[in-house]
């Protein structure tokens, strides 16, 4: 039984050649089976060891804060100490920041900061401080517990030192 596509090819003039006879399954998964490999394409699993660059993972302990102090302090009269992995390691330990400020950074932040009484609670004044002087101030934690909520959003404006008196609620 021709299909329609064959008739279609006889009438423009092709001829069927011969009948090609359909291989079963297993002499096609022969034929693959027979190809070649070629040796560059699987190589064995020393060589891939060899190729990638083996990792050796170095425990080192974490800073602890009187540590880090300790290295912040003895490194901090040099600024090309600064640039030191041990420096910005320490830095890190401390602050919890990777970039450090600028002199002109930390006035700027000192100036703005001085005269409130709530400095003692800003990382941003501690930083500003170490890098002026040296020294190493670490700010106070907050205390979230048994305060009012009027409280709580006060200090979070950072307006610790706002009183409020009778004649601030009259009109």
């Amino acid at each position: 039984m021709k299909s329609e596509f064959q008739n279609q090819l006889e009438a423009l003039g092709f001829k069927r050649t011969q009948d090609t006879p359909k291989q079963s399954p297993k002499k096609k998964i022969k034929a693959k089976a027979k190809k070649k490999v070629k040796p560059t394409s699987l190589p064995l699993k020393s060589d891939k060891e060899k190729r990638f660059r083996q990792r050796k993972l170095v425990d080192t302990p974490q800073l602890s804060k009187v540590e880090a102090k300790a290295i912040l302090e003895a490194l901090h009269s040099d600024n090309k100490n600064w640039e030191t992995p041990k420096f910005s390691k320490a830095y890190r330990c401390l602050t919890g920041r990777k970039t450090i400020l600028t002199y002109e950074q930390s006035q700027g932040i000192v100036r703005l900061w001085h005269k409130r009484e709530s400095r003692v609670y800003e990382l941003d004044y501690s930083i500003a401080v170490f890098i002026i002087s040296g020294i190493w101030i670490s700010p106070l934690p907050k205390q979230n517990q048994g305060m009012s909520k009027q409280v709580k959003a006060r200090c979070e404006r950072r307006d610790i030192n706002g009183s409020y008196d009778v004649w601030v609620y009259k009109n």
